[in-house]
């Protein structure tokens, strides 16, 4: 995911290994992303609670589910805890473009 933002044109980027990283990245108040793509399914915290999380603290950073669920029930129940795109694997630099343009408004 990591090699595709930077080949769209992200060059600021940062991983985290499961959800329980990333909360302790965004605890940081020197980060401060503008957007956040999530795997749904990772260890020790998953997606959803990342998602309602980051929802309650200050600044809400555009959040995309990224996940291989294809199906109509979980892009809602992403889109109800706060998720501002869905993506489904496997990603392609096409399809993340697309979320991400969607994502920020940008035609």
């Amino acid at each position: 995911m990591v090699g595709l933002l930077r080949a769209i044109g992200f060059q600021d980027v940062i991983a985290a290994e499961d959800g329980a990283v990333a909360l302790d990245l965004l605890a940081d108040e020197q980060i401060r992303p503008d957007i956040i793509l999530c795997d749904w399914l990772m260890p020790n915290v998953d997606g959803l609670e990342v998602l309602t999380r980051i929802r309650k603290t200050a600044g809400h950073p555009k959040f995309i589910m990224v996940t291989a669920v294809d199906n109509i029930e979980a892009a809602m129940l992403a889109r109800a805890h706060g998720a501002d795109g869905y993506l489904i694997k496997p990603v392609t630099k096409a399809s993340l473009q697309k979320v991400i343009d969607d994502t920020l408004g940008r035609l």
